[in-house]
């Protein structure tokens, strides 16, 4: 969604390894989680790989170097995107969520503002479904 904003090619592969560490916190990548990371390639213009391996980085090692707010945030906003995606925040998400949130230096106030945009975000999609399909 936000991710074409991203001009530097750091940024993002640091997206990239991060969206898949969290992918993969709960243990199973589903449909729709591997759909998000293939959209996120596309986005930015990058191509699928025949064979992707990430280095079992931490998430400061990931994103401890990027100081613009803007990256910050439009990294944060695709991740909880992508976590709210299957309709299961469980606790490993939130864990790994709240520890990029401190990471990235999101402030709890902040954390809530984009927490509910982009629940009615998903909300509006339903809806948007919903008049589509005539439900």
């Amino acid at each position: 969604m936000f991710l074409h904003l991203l001009d530097n090619d750091e940024h993002k592969a640091a997206f990239l390894e991060l969206a898949n560490l969290v992918t993969k916190v709960d243990g199973y990548v589903n449909k729709k989680e591997k759909m998000y990371l293939k959209a996120f390639r596309a986005e930015m213009n990058l191509p699928e790989p025949e064979h992707e391996q990430y280095a079992d980085r931490s998430v400061a090692d990931i994103i401890g170097g990027i100081d613009n707010e803007l990256v910050r945030h439009i990294m944060f906003t695709e991740i909880l995107i992508m976590t709210f995606s299957d309709g299961d925040y469980n606790d490993s998400e939130k864990q790994i969520v709240t520890e990029i949130r401190e990471h990235l230096g999101i402030s709890a106030d902040k954390y809530d503002a984009f927490l509910n945009w982009v629940k009615r975000h998903g909300e509006l999609q339903i809806q948007g479904m919903q008049l589509i399909m005539g439900i």
